[in-house]
């Protein structure tokens, strides 16, 4: 079964779905975004040299649960989280819950899709910020460590903090702006 985004079908392998990694244009705009200049953590990393963050907690930790906090010595202010899409729902869960027993900004990097019933779930009433890029990121490819190009999804990025909003704040933006600083 192949994956349809906006009616054109993704020419990825199933078993390479959730292998994509984020490309510096993605991370630079959202740590500006955040007000930082780096992640304390990438939640999602697969290897150091893929991480995003100054640590990183790798699939067989498993960031579903293993407490972001507890395993490190210092205090975690910032997260990045590009989760496996097959598992967004269940990282955004965790993203949410995290950022509030820590007191932490989460920062998850997922398909913007705000009609869906997940989206309405994980990020409309809980997520305190999401930011809607002029444009389609392209992604690194996990073997090849090459930029893939001709995404066929749009992404965004939808920010945890300890603040209650009652409703995400939808924030549109030119993607690219940081690097042109």
């Amino acid at each position: 079964m192949s994956h349809v985004t906006a009616g054109k079908k993704s020419d990825t392998p199933v078993n390479k779905k959730d292998l994509w990694n984020t490309s510096e244009l993605a991370i630079n705009d959202a740590m500006s975004l955040c007000g930082i200049s780096y992640f304390d953590l990438d939640a999602c990393a697969t290897t150091s040299k893929e991480s995003k963050g100054y640590e990183f907690i790798t699939p067989e930790e498993c960031a579903l649960s293993t407490d972001w906090q507890s395993k490190f010595d210092y205090m975690i202010k910032s997260v990045w989280c590009n989760p496996p899409f097959s598992q967004k729902e269940l990282f955004l869960k965790r993203a949410k819950e995290q950022s509030e027993r820590h007191n932490f900004t989460v920062c998850c990097m997922i398909p913007f899709e705000p009609c869906t019933k997940w989206w309405r779930e994980f990020v409309s009433d809980k997520a305190t910020f999401v930011y809607v890029p002029s444009g389609r990121y392209n992604f690194i490819d996990d073997e090849t460590k090459k930029e893939v190009k001709g995404v066929n999804f749009c992404s965004c990025f939808v920010v945890f903090t300890p603040i209650y909003t009652k409703e995400a704040i939808m924030i549109n933006f030119e993607r690219g702006f940081a690097s042109k600083k």
